[in-house]
């Protein structure tokens, strides 16, 4: 892999089932002033696939919800819904 180039991911994301969500968090990327290159360059491979997984028109609403987010909101949600760790072993 050339250097300053991220890693392509296989198109098997979609099978996750939450298109719309990975489209608010793709457009929040793009939107936020802190976002380096390599981390959209990744957000624009994965619009690709999501253009390919939702209709036009939820595409649309779920990037418009993305890209007017906080990006501190979404962390806080995202840590909600996440499912708990299971604790380690000592």
């Amino acid at each position: 892999m050339s250097r300053g180039r991220a890693p392509h991911h296989p198109p098997s994301r979609r099978a996750e089932g939450r298109p719309a969500e990975a489209a608010e968090l793709v457009a929040l990327l793009n939107a936020h002033a802190a976002t380096d290159q390599s981390v959209r360059t990744a957000a624009c491979e994965l619009r690709e696939e999501l253009v390919l997984a939702l209709p036009p028109a939820e595409l649309e609403a779920a990037e418009g919800r993305g890209s007017s987010a906080l990006l501190a909101d979404e962390v806080a949600r995202l840590r909600e819904s996440a499912p708990a760790a299971e604790p380690q072993p000592a």
